[in-house]
């Protein structure tokens, strides 16, 4: 498919009209030509083909859509599917190739990111200046903005950022007005082929609530204090009624409000995408010390949680939480008791022994436990769904602990297999995840080696009832899943760009892939890589083979092993130096290879603004090297979003 492509020629015009002239020949002022009705005609087309220009978009496929959102005040992400299958019809892949490819996948097809101005329409070659792998920040005018901050002439107005398998739309608080429409162009190319998606990101006004309240829920919740954002459901809320109030048939019809001090309607979340935190008086408040509790909505039912260490046992907040439709609120009225944790009925219904064989892993990642059935744990507790059941432990002594000490709801434990506490002394812990329904279980980074035991006990408890999880876990060596590429290994040197925006907290770049790169190299299997860092066999340099060295010839890293920080100038930084202004690391696991890197969150060692650098790495192993030269680009700051 042919492209449309037009170059304006208005100074090869203008001087065949006779209108361009020396210096000397406009030495006489008082003779200017004066232009005829012709020559401003022609003025006026070629004016309107350089407009025409601002029109024609240069792609063999191209894909609209609309996303509207309020002004807001915080953050808030838009969820944007694109027609994948559409973009892999043309490009002759499959939908997964595509998103491997946008992924930057080893082995993907090589599909490149980009952007297309909406002033000049000229390509803006980069894949991406958010997090992600494709996706720009942009202005009001449609033009990716090279700075994120609130000043003129070209503040960023929102960002479309790839998460993987979708973008994420979103606009940066306080830059837009109700009525501002943008409409921007983010493409992928392969081979000679073109996709632009057009998004027009439309501003609406929001307005004021004034709808009736056809019915008030008086609603009473008395809960346990928890202190690790867990929540539970209120009862008594009976959703299809609401619907039915508010003269809808979904829930995606509806918003949700809640009540400010004085009196009017808080129509912005901020907590989750459909509830409000509020004050100690029951009031529209904020995350914080003063906070309480907050509301969401899971589309059945209204949850509470509460703010840590904020309601003690004994505590009480009424909170107001209303769904809207149309001119209609069904209001909700919510009394939140808060009452002490109570002691666990020792009424154990069921014993249940289960084997986790798992090998080493020192990045806290879960494997889940075999054999679990939660619909069988539900029915022996009488439970009707998981959000009635909580988590419990034991102690050395046989008593029940309830407070979690690992991502809730979840425990450490101790060698012995009992409760215990995240550090040296930690075995494995446990979590369950309610969404997939299953026991995970991670454990102690270093303390868990090939060969290693522990049997441990996680209990499901609802209506006096308790479900005993007797779980023995073992460590067994590693079964490397891959072979070793087959050849003599071969030294590579390659150029690699990192980028990132800049983080006033310890963020990391989007994960360079560089597996696949080093396994062709050194021969070996991502596990014999990543065992060679562990043992100090795979060493990395910076400009050249031995430096920085230790007394003993090892790589002297100054940060994670093995990787530096470093100055701007891309030389090793000691921690404290007040040298130190970006770090770049090769992160690891059985099964990942890649570099991450970022800048010091002190803007006395990094600046908000930004910055680059360029650094050699020399990854020495089984006898060969493999060299980057990378450049480090930081653009200038944003605002944290999505916390």
């Amino acid at each position: 498919m042919k492209k449309l492509s037009y170059i304006l020629s208005a100074l090869l015009l203008l001087a065949s009209m006779g209108m361009l002239s020396s210096c000397s020949d406009n030495e006489n002022f008082s003779n200017l030509h004066v232009l005829t009705q012709d020559e401003l005609d022609e003025m006026a087309r070629q004016q309107r083909i350089a407009d025409s220009l601002k029109t024609v978009i240069n792609a063999d496929l191209i894909l609209s859509y609309i996303v509207e959102d309020y002004p807001l005040t915080g953050w808030h992400n838009n969820e944007l599917k694109i027609e994948t299958d559409k973009i892999a019809a043309l490009f002759g892949l499959t939908e997964e190739q595509v998103i491997a490819g946008i992924n930057q996948e080893a082995g993907a097809p090589d599909i490149k990111g980009f952007a297309i101005q909406g002033s000049t329409h000229a390509d803006v070659g980069s894949a991406s200046n958010t997090n992600g792998t494709w996706g720009h920040w942009w202005d009001k005018e449609g033009n990716v903005c090279t700075s994120y901050n609130q000043e003129e002439p070209s503040p960023s107005a929102f960002y479309c950022e790839w998460d993987g398998t979708q973008f994420g739309v979103g606009q940066f608080p306080g830059h837009l007005e109700a009525g501002d429409t943008i409409t921007v162009l983010e493409g992928l190319k392969y081979q000679d082929l073109r996709v632009v998606c057009a998004i027009t990101f439309i501003c609406v006004e929001r307005g004021e609530v004034k709808a009736e309240i056809v019915k008030t829920n008086k609603l009473e919740l008395t809960t346990e204090q928890d202190n690790n954002y867990a929540t539970v459901p209120v009862p008594g809320f009976d959703a299809a009624e609401a619907l039915s109030l508010l003269g809808v048939s979904s829930w995606d019809e509806v918003a949700w409000v809640a009540i400010n001090a004085d009196g009017s309607y808080a129509q912005e979340s901020d907590a989750g995408a459909k509830g409000f935190w509020y004050d100690k008086l029951g009031f529209k408040g904020s995350w914080g010390d003063d906070a309480s509790v907050y509301t969401d909505f899971d589309g059945e039912n209204i949850l509470i949680g509460q703010m840590p260490n904020q309601m003690e046992p004994g505590s009480t907040v009424t909170v107001s939480y209303g769904a809207v439709a149309g001119s209609k609120i069904v209001m909700n009225e919510i009394t939140v008791n808060v009452i002490a944790k109570g002691d666990v009925n020792g009424n154990v219904v069921a014993t249940k022994e289960l084997t986790l064989n798992t090998s080493p892993n020192d990045a806290y990642a879960m494997a889940a436990v075999p054999d679990f059935d939660p619909s069988e744990t539900l029915s022996l507790l009488g439970a009707a769904s998981w959000a009635e059941v909580k988590w419990v432990t034991v102690d050395a002594e046989g008593n029940y602990i309830q407070d979690y000490n690992a991502d809730a709801p979840g425990f450490w434990y101790g060698k012995d297999g009992y409760i215990g506490s995240w550090g040296d002394d930690a075995s494995v812990f446990a979590h369950f995840d309610a969404a997939e329904q299953f026991i995970g279980i991670g454990q102690m980074p270093g303390q868990m080696p090939a060969g290693s035991s522990v049997t441990i006990r996680f209990g499901a408890t609802a209506n006096d009832k308790v479900v005993m999880f007797v779980i023995t876990v073992n460590i067994v060596a590693y079964q490397d899943p891959e072979t070793a590429p087959e050849g003599t290994p071969e030294s590579i040197e390659k150029e690699i760009t990192l980028s990132k925006v800049y983080d006033a907290d310890w963020g990391a770049t989007a994960p360079f892939d560089v597996k696949e790169d080093l396994r062709q190299a050194f021969k070996m299997t991502t596990y014999q890589i990543f065992s060679a860092i562990k043992s100090g066999d795979l060493k990395m340099w910076i400009d050249e083979k031995g430096m920085p060295a230790n007394e003993d010839g090892s790589p002297a890293y100054t940060g994670e092993a093995p990787g530096y920080w470093l100055s701007m100038e891309g030389k090793a930084a000691a921690w404290g130096s007040g040298s130190e202004n970006v770090y770049i690391f090769l992160g690891n696991s059985e099964t990942e290879l890649y570099f991450y890197a970022a800048n010091h969150p002190d803007p006395a060692l990094f600046p908000a603004t930004g910055g680059s650098m360029k650094v050699k790495y020399i990854i020495e192993c089984n006898g060969v090297t493999a060299t980057y030269n990378i450049t480090f680009n930081i653009t200038a700051a944003a605002a944290a979003r999505r916390k």
